[in-house]
């Protein structure tokens, strides 16, 4: 600072530094809750995935083995086919009180704990 400078000049140098510094800080926890989530998002995507391929594997095994105890070659995939429609029909029926008020409440309850740690 010059030794010219009157208070005045001063006192708004150093809310303009601490603007510039608010600022800088914002935009790292955005990015630090950005890439929570990201991170989060990618790990949820390769648990489902995996998920996924056990169940379909898994459904094609117990098809074959029910084709095979009833000497047929389509009923097990029929009634394989069958469970699964039920369950997509179960799953709309109560997607509500399952999934979503279920996913809405933790998101909020993740939003209120980070604005809490933010406080802190």
């Amino acid at each position: 600072m010059r030794k010219d400078t009157t208070p005045v000049e001063m006192l708004f140098e150093k809310a303009s530094h601490y603007l510039n510094t608010s600022i800088a800080l914002y935009k790292l926890k955005i990015v630090e809750s950005a890439t929570d989530m990201l991170a989060q998002l990618i790990s949820y995507f390769l648990f489902f995935t995996l998920l996924l391929l056990a169940i379909l594997f898994g459904s094609m095994a117990i098809a074959i083995w029910i084709n095979v105890y009833s000497d047929t070659q389509y009923l097990g995939f029929i009634l394989v086919a069958a469970f699964y429609l039920l369950l997509a029909i179960l799953v709309i029926l109560f997607k509500t009180r399952v999934f979503k008020n279920p996913l809405q409440n933790k998101l909020i309850l993740k939003t209120e704990t980070t604005k809490d740690q933010e406080e802190l």
